[in-house]
């Protein structure tokens, strides 16, 4: 029973460890995303 508790703590440790990531991930994409289309606005601003 002890080992399978540890198990369990090990795959809800994983799990967080993976969504963490994929946060992460995810908030880089968009900022890196937001960043792109902030440049591109401000490169027609001033071109324009």
């Amino acid at each position: 029973m002890k080992y399978h508790s540890i198990d369990v703590y090990m795959l809800r440790i994983y799990n967080i460890t993976l969504l963490c990531i994929f946060t992460l991930s995810e908030i880089a994409y968009e900022t890196e995303s937001s960043l792109y289309y902030n440049s591109t606005f401000i490169f027609i601003v001033y071109v324009g």
